[in-house]
């Protein structure tokens, strides 16, 4: 099904794009800060779980961002009458995917990983003398624009290309009078959409590829 493959394409570029950024990021800092090989081990033993959190994170949000667009999807290929109050909210949040997408890498994927690594940096310098230094977090920190830039660069372009087949099956069944007239979301409301919450009435979120474009430069 349509549905179905668009989340098992969104997680997998997600795992693709996220274990380059991981791996980007765990050079520059290893290899960058000369570290020895105690820390590094330090480093890998007490850091773990920050990244098994960020993926635990990431993939519950891309679930509730292609669920709306699953249902409709499923519904129509088993033969069932296209209702207009599952199929347009569909449609809309198909055309926000890409631009939901950008957003979470940028604001929630980055922060996801850096504070619980952080406070587990913090712990192993108080247990086992990791040893790192108050500028070493910053440097960390640093880490957010430098690997969060590509990684959104990589997911929403393929999740921009991947969505446009599933809007050319839901075309025919969305009332596009009714559409034109949806509001743009505010940007708390923004925000919430980012972080998985669903809108009481579909909301289009009317952003150029300039306007994208320039999320992307700030943050590169």
């Amino acid at each position: 099904m349509r549905g179905r493959t668009l989340e098992q394409k969104a997680h997998w570029l997600y795992r693709l794009a996220s274990l380059m950024a991981t791996l980007e990021a765990f050079c520059l800092f290893i290899l960058g800060l000369d570290l020895t090989f105690q820390q590094i081990i330090l480093f890998c033993l007490f850091g773990f779980p920050a990244p098994v959190a960020m993926y635990l994170i990431d993939c519950w949000l891309i679930s509730r961002h292609v669920r709306p667009i699953q249902a409709a999807v499923e519904a129509l290929d088993q033969g069932q009458p296209a209702d207009p109050t599952i199929v347009a909210p569909a449609w809309v949040q198909a055309l926000n995917l890409p631009t939901l997408t950008l957003l979470r890498v940028l604001t929630v994927h980055a922060p996801s990983v850096l504070l619980p690594l952080t406070g587990l940096c913090l712990l192993a310098n108080w247990l086992t003398g990791l040893d790192l230094r108050w500028w070493q977090f910053i440097v960390l920190w640093l880490f957010w624009p430098i690997t969060a830039a590509p990684h959104a660069i990589v997911e929403y372009f393929f999740i921009d290309r991947t969505v446009q087949s599933i809007l050319t099956h839901l075309q025919p069944h969305v009332p596009h009078e009714s559409l034109l007239t949806l509001p743009s979301p505010i940007l708390r409301q923004i925000l919430g959409m980012t972080l998985g919450q669903e809108m009481p009435e579909p909301r289009i979120i009317r952003t150029a590829t300039g306007v994208q474009l320039a999320w992307l430069f700030l943050f590169s």
